[in-house]
């Protein structure tokens, strides 16, 4: 079993953190992070292979072992995600960007695919402005903004239309065609 294995990769990894070296826990952040996505996009794939619905709890009866096997990956990217955390937590001011956002859109991810939207919005928003922290806003001038960002605002614009949030559908739309201008072609 594929999320049995990943587990123990990262109760392995776990075991081999040293405290008093921050790259170290760099590195193990970055696996976990990797690992969580491979998970993640692995279970989800094949869940859509044999039509399983895409939110987890829509209808759970009627797909046997491919629902079991996308719940199981699904509990083992979280485990992953609260380990992931730790490593954030303890280097927190060396943490690059890159692995700040990672982190936050996958935990959204997740729970985009458990059910919970409205958790998962947050934590797009918070990936959102670590962008914006990191490589500015594309709606100000001279800032040209990160290509991540297209796809934070296009899920979050997705969730405003479908909440019928007028304000939120324009501020999303509007900084989704602010990346387009620099970032398409």
């Amino acid at each position: 079993d594929t999320a049995a294995v990943v587990g123990v990769a990262a109760i392995v990894l776990r075991q081999l953190q040293d405290k008093s070296f921050s790259r170290h826990h760099l590195q193990r952040l970055w696996m976990l992070l990797h690992l969580t996505q491979w998970l993640l996009l692995s279970a989800v794939s094949a869940a859509y292979q044999a039509g399983v619905p895409a939110v987890m709890g829509a209808a759970d009866s009627g797909y046997g072992e491919a629902l079991a096997c996308t719940k199981n990956a699904l509990e083992t990217a979280s485990e992953l995600l609260r380990h992931a955390d730790t490593c954030i937590s303890q280097v927190n001011v060396e943490c690059p960007a890159e692995l700040r956002v990672a982190f936050f859109a996958l935990r959204g991810y997740l729970l985009e695919k458990s059910g919970q939207v409205a958790a998962s919005v947050e934590e797009y928003l918070h990936a959102l402005t670590v962008l914006d922290e990191a490589w500015g806003d594309p709606r100000k001038r001279g800032c040209r903004g990160h290509p991540f960002a297209l796809l934070l605002t296009w899920k979050l614009g997705l969730v405003a239309y479908c909440r019928a949030d007028a304000r939120a559908i324009d501020k999303f739309a509007d900084y989704f065609r602010s990346l387009m201008l620099h970032f398409a072609g």
